[in-house]
């Protein structure tokens, strides 16, 4: 995420969609924005990602 203020917001977005607030939802938003940024399969995530 570029930062806690857009982190925040998202996160906001998220729960309001009932969207669990689990303790990795941040770092699961962080490898999806990675993947499809960077086009690679899921198993090629770097191991930062989960």
């Amino acid at each position: 995420m570029r930062s806690e203020k857009l982190w925040a917001k998202l996160r906001q977005i998220l729960l309001a969609e009932s969207i669990d607030d689990k303790p990795r939802l941040r770092q699961t938003v962080e490898g999806m924005r990675y993947r499809m940024r960077v086009g690679c399969p899921w198993r090629d995530l770097p191991p930062a990602f989960g």
